[in-house]
């Protein structure tokens, strides 16, 4: 309820509900925030906080004293505490993760509390908190600043840092006695029917078919908390289905934004199921359910699958040569040597060792060309990210040899390092490698193209996971509708993740090229998508309507870094219009507000639905990016240029750059059909020369 339109919308629902629901229903999403660790809590408030004073309206800064108060009264106030059942024994030992969160901070946040009022008025008033850096210095005179939360050593570890299992009632007490009899206590109103809540993402439709309520009983008594930044922790809620359904409590970010991507990729399901060939190819996109219970608070439902990098690391065993190696050299210098040699490396050892050679390849390429007078490589300074940049310089690093490199990354790690690990998944069995093959190969379309139109970006290792039957599971939508080439110092110039490695286990055939199995299903998706582009853009509208708290931030920061580069944003075509026309780069105009950021980003989203060629597109979300120009130390609109000759590729030689040619004289900046959109983006996301010169970490082998 951020917003009037949204507080709204609230209020005809809690009328709507039964008596006792809307009671029921906080209790359990205070239960569930409760189980975030306070300090990831804290962290996501007081940005919050910091955002809205940066607005400075008074709309805004009236949001900031109400996200004040709900930090006091989930974090701070005792009362409110022992209420949730966060509470000591009766010589003051033990108590909760939160209890004891609240007793260390306790004095710097009645100081807050002073300055700031128990109904947030001081930050109404602008003589009291000036804007976000005046809310800052107060946080940081109080140790409440994020910065001051760092791990450390003892009882501050044990408290804040902690990971692995973990009892639930020292994180939740009211989750871990969550139940009907402890809504009665608590006093819901209504009868036991009314103060029940379903399971979260138990409810609605799944698969077309109408699901069955899962009424939510409790809690299993532990809870696991991983060692990721945010600290996520995975409870197990019991259901009337005498099943456990598992949940990660996630804090410190808004995950409206994974529960809008979900809802648009069911949608895009959806569309592929009532296109008869997609529907007999099984094409679709694993969805899991996401349940935001608060702007910094949600449930992410567990999905049973591995990341890439997970599978490569359990499923590929140490390599013979790795023991007889170890034995040889020993530890110390002569250990580090060896694997430095590429001799005897297990599966975490390759990708090290091919991440450093990568890193090692860009910056000694941008000495020697530095030395040797190369414009880009004098004008970028001397750090990973402006290195990078310049490596699109092909005075610095030729496509040829872009793409040697590529090559030796991939013999460092193995291309067939996937393909043998989903074997090995099989053991043996010929039946099941078809399977496992077959629908390795339509999720791999499915996901690839519906990506794409979203605009789905930062897809490493890391990001995407593989179930037990093959198909691929997107996770993590922070860089979202071209975020990934808008905003990251380090553009990224691909449409979707397909490395030598993802293609490996559809060798023999050539997947990449024109078609093939990949190509046609790609493009039976693309075509699917594009019958039911109203109703999609009709779901991604709400962007527009609503946009993200993070958008807020972007549009902010981009206008005021384009503004400090003198960027005036003029154009002649509309938001999200043309780019490009006859060859020459027209930027898109600069956003002038959050709705128009919003807007830009849905008006590129609607164009890849009107088969616009994806080289045109990618360099209109290269002109927005005007992070590249500080890191460039001003260099940006030569960085660009480099980058625009990457992404259109050699004029005459790429597929992606001969179909582009064929209606240059047209000044037409769509694609013929599917086939040919799909042939373009299937080259731009296997180019060796556009790969080599992705980010390191990115893994782009």
């Amino acid at each position: 309820e951020s917003s009037p339109e949204a507080a709204a919308r609230a209020g005809v629902l809690r009328a709507a509900l039964p008596a006792g629901a809307a009671e029921s229903l906080g209790a359990l999403g205070a239960a569930l925030a409760d189980a975030a660790p306070p300090h990831i809590r804290w962290k996501g408030l007081s940005e919050s906080i910091q955002n809205k004073l940066a607005d400075g309206s008074p709309a805004a800064r009236a949001q900031a004293a109400a996200l004040w108060r709900e930090a006091r009264q989930a974090l701070f106030v005792r009362k409110a505490l022992e209420r949730r059942g966060h509470v000591t024994d009766s010589k003051n030992r033990g108590g909760t993760r939160a209890l004891m969160w609240m007793q260390k901070h306790e004095n710097g946040f009645k100081s807050m509390d002073r300055k700031l009022g128990s109904d947030g008025s001081g930050l109404l008033d602008v003589r009291t908190v000036k804007d976000e850096t005046d809310f800052q210095r107060l946080c940081h005179a109080n140790s409440l600043l994020n910065s001051d939360f760092k791990v450390g050593t003892g009882q501050n570890a044990r408290e804040y840092f902690t990971h692995g299992p973990c009892r639930l009632a020292a994180i939740s007490p009211a989750l871990a006695a969550y139940g009907r009899t402890a809504l009665a206590s608590a006093g819901a109103a209504g009868t036991s029917s009314d103060a029940c809540v379903h399971v979260p993402g138990m409810h609605g439709e799944v698969d077309g078919r109408e699901a069955a309520a899962v009424e939510l009983l409790g809690a299993a008594p532990h809870a696991r908390v991983f060692g990721s930044k945010q600290r996520p922790v995975m409870v197990t809620l019991r259901g009337s289905d005498e099943a456990e359904h598992a949940r990660i409590v996630k804090a410190g970010e808004d995950l409206r934004m994974d529960a809008r991507v979900q809802q648009l990729l069911r949608a895009m399901n959806a569309a592929l199921l009532r296109d008869g060939r997609a529907a007999r190819r099984r094409l679709e996109v694993r969805c899991y359910d996401v349940t935001p219970l608060a702007p910094q608070c949600g449930l992410v439902e567990v999905v049973d699958a591995l990341t890439i990098k997970d599978v490569i690391r359990r499923c590929t065993p140490p390599t013979a040569p790795t023991a007889q190696a170890s034995a040889a050299a020993g530890g110390g210098r002569k250990r580090r040597a060896a694997v430095g040699n590429g001799a005897a490396m297990g599966g975490d050892e390759a990708m090290i060792h091919a991440l450093n050679t990568h890193y090692q390849w860009i910056h000694a390429s941008h000495k020697r060309a530095k030395a040797a007078g190369s414009p880009a490589a004098k004008a970028c300074r001397a750090n990973t990210n402006a290195a990078f940049l310049a490596a699109h310089d092909p005075a610095m690093i030729s496509d040829e040899a872009a793409r040697n490199k590529m090559a030796e990354l991939g013999a460092i790690v193995g291309h067939n390092a996937l393909r043998n690990a989903l074997l090995v998944r099989c053991r043996g069995a010929p039946e099941a490698w078809v399977a496992v093959r077959g629908r390795y190969a339509a999720s791999l379309a499915a996901s690839s193209i519906a990506g794409w139109v979203l605009g789905l970006g930062d897809r490493h290792q890391e990001n995407i996971m593989v179930a037990a039957d093959g198909s691929l599971v997107p996770i993590d939508f922070g860089y979202c509708f071209g975020a990934a080439t808008m905003l990251l110092p380090v553009p990224e110039l691909v449409p979707f993740r397909l490395t030598p490695t993802m293609l490996a286990p559809l060798r023999p055939q050539a997947a990449e090229r024109a078609g093939s199995t990949l190509h046609s299903d790609a493009a039976s998706t693309l075509r699917a998508l594009r019958r039911a582009r109203r109703q999609l853009v009709g779901v991604a509208e709400i962007f527009v309507r609503e946009p993200l708290v993070d958008w807020e931030v972007e549009a902010r920061k981009n206008a005021s870094l384009m503004e400090k580069s003198g960027h005036d944003g003029e154009s002649d075509g509309d938001v999200g219009g043309a780019g490009v026309v006859g060859g020459s780069i027209a930027p898109l105009a600069a956003p002038s507000g959050t709705r128009s950021y919003a807007e830009i980003k849905i008006g590129i989203f609607k164009r890849k639905l009107e088969l616009a060629h994806p080289t045109y597109t990618l360099i209109d979300e290269l002109a927005l990016n005007a992070t590249v120009e500080k890191v460039s130390g001003g260099n940006g609109e030569l960085l660009g240029a480099l980058m625009a000759r990457t992404a259109l590729g050699e004029a005459g030689v790429a597929p992606r750059a001969v179909a582009r040619a064929a209606r240059e004289p047209l000044q037409d900046e769509r694609c013929f059909n599917e086939e040919a959109c799909v042939e373009s983006l299937l080259d731009l996301a296997t180019d060796g020369a556009v790969l080599a010169r992705m980010y390191c970490g990115w893994e782009s082998w």
